[in-house]
């Protein structure tokens, strides 16, 4: 028998969160677990999936938690995955095809106007935006990534450690830096790419609460409402 169908697959979905989730957050993860469950994985000989959740005000301490109980259970893969983000049910399925050490996908920021969580490395402290487009190629290496969706094989936390979420002070930006970019950092110090799938990136959705008022309106349509009744 062919080695790769030899290999095992056990997927950590991690997700540190609050008291509450969004609706659509669980139905993906639901969707998501079901067609896992009923679909093989190419090249695995079987394949398990288990969604793990961490509460806790600490964002750091419950992602180390979150891999050390991965690396605890010799789980294959972490998939992270936050409570505020919705995504097809064949996500799991899509990162594995890549077979890549880490790839994610391109998240909108929850803002007006959104920008994106790739980041592509230029003299700036911060870097220079990714966009996902038409045009973007299937998969593309890049130098930050969020983790809103992120897959990560196991292998990498044990090469880096699992305390890799630090959120320290930059002097320079006069701001702190994101646990996620803290993690980034460690992995491009070890040599370890980070990818970006843009097709699934353009089917994931990032939930948030927005106050619509008129300062959002455009070109202002004013009809003249008759109320049934009234002379």
């Amino acid at each position: 028998m062919n080695a790769s169908f030899e290999r095992k697959l056990n997927v950590l979905v991690a997700f540190p969160a609050g008291e509450l989730w969004h609706g659509k957050f669980g139905i993906s993860l639901s969707n998501m677990l079901c067609y896992m469950m009923a679909q093989p994985v190419p090249g695995y000989r079987n394949q398990r999936i288990q969604p793990m959740q961490l509460r806790g005000s600490i964002l750091p301490r419950s992602r180390h938690k979150l891999v050390k109980e991965a690396q605890r259970q010799s789980c294959s893969h972490v998939l992270w995955a936050d409570t505020d983000q919705t995504f097809p049910r064949d996500t799991c399925h899509r990162l594995l095809a890549h077979d890549k050490d880490v790839v994610g996908c391109n998240i909108a920021t929850k803002q007006l106007p959104a920008t994106t969580t790739a980041r592509k490395k230029t003299d700036k402290y911060w870097g220079e935006s990714v966009f996902t487009d038409p045009d973007s190629p299937p998969l593309e290496k890049v130098w930050r990534l969020g983790t809103g969706i992120m897959l990560v094989k196991v292998q990498v936390y044990n090469r880096i450690g699992a305390n890799v979420f630090d959120i320290p002070w930059i002097p320079e930006i006069q701001d702190y830096q994101g646990e996620d970019w803290t993690m980034c950092q460690r992995m491009e110090q070890a040599g370890i790419d980070i990818w970006v799938d843009h097709k699934l990136s353009n089917q994931i959705g990032h939930l948030g609460e927005l106050e619509y008022t008129h300062d959002m309106v455009g070109e202002r349509v004013v009809e003249e409402v008759k109320v049934i009744g009234e002379a």
